[in-house]
């Protein structure tokens, strides 16, 4: 379904934090190995750090701007990690980014860290339930398309070196790392 709907888009957006920046592994996107496969215009919109909120207030012009005929919204890990949006709030920003786009939307479920991520070992299961609850709110949001790429993700870091794929529990490397995540989220909606 997400090849489909790439491959019939021209313009195409994607919304997020450091893991859609690269900020961490060279500035390469999760998304490289994917549109590998495409010749479509690509509007990266993201910044390392930010939140739902941070998009919403720093972006939204450049998000209403870019006219994309899909966007790919990918935010809500640091929302959890930071504790800084309730699910309240962190739904209420992502109608107002989907209110900002131009097209058909694609949310993610928010990268789920693993327990290497610094900023969650002191209160892993706290942080896994409030995943589990943000993602049960982005299922029911109305004419988006939802993809979790984190079950197969975290299956083949069970089975394999974490450190193969993720840097630091976080963000995935510039070569292993950013293939694992694209199939991730080619997989996530079969």
């Amino acid at each position: 379904m997400i090849y489909t709907k790439i491959e019939n888009s021209d313009n195409i957006c994607f919304i997020g934090d450091s893991i859609t920046s690269g900020y961490k592994n060279g500035y390469k996107p999760w998304y490289l190995p994917l549109m590998s496969n495409f010749n479509k215009h690509v509007i990266n919109i993201s910044k390392e750090s930010f939140t739902s909120y941070d998009i919403v207030n720093e972006f939204s012009n450049k998000i209403k701007e870019s006219k994309c005929d899909l966007s790919i919204i990918n935010i809500g890990t640091n929302d959890i990690r930071y504790n800084k949006e309730d699910v309240n709030n962190y739904i209420n920003n992502i109608k107002k980014i989907i209110e900002l786009t131009q097209g058909e939307d694609i949310v993610l479920a928010p990268w789920q860290t693993t327990k290497n991520d610094y900023n969650i070992s002191n209160n892993d299961n706290e942080k896994r339930l409030l995943y589990n609850i943000y993602n049960d709110e982005l299922k029911k949001l109305d004419n988006v398309f939802y993809i979790d790429p984190n079950p197969y993700i975290k299956k083949v870091i069970k089975y394999n070196n974490e450190k193969d794929y993720i840097i630091d529990g976080v963000h995935p490397n510039s070569d292993e790392g950013i293939k694992l995540y694209s199939f991730a989220v080619m997989r996530g909606n079969i």
